[in-house]
């Protein structure tokens, strides 16, 4: 996280907004989830491309969460 000095934004503010972040990709992430495409199919592409978003999600949420513990802890 950056050195910037919020002046307006207190640490409940930047845990709201996290914790709003969160809950999108989560939501996301379970939107695309449901979709999985079948490993059986011969279109092996659209099962790596999924695999691959699902793994952006994945490294998108770890990354919210452990700025949430620094907010929380800092």
């Amino acid at each position: 996280m950056s050195d910037f000095e919020y002046q307006l934004l207190d640490k409940e503010k930047k845990l709201e907004v996290i914790n709003k972040q969160l809950l999108e990709l989560e939501v996301q992430r379970f939107s695309l989830e449901m979709s999985e495409p079948n490993r059986l199919q011969s279109d092996t592409q659209k099962y790596t491309q999924w695999q691959s978003a699902m793994l952006q999600f994945d490294a998108a949420i770890d990354k919210l969460r452990k700025a949430k513990l620094k907010v929380e802890n800092g």
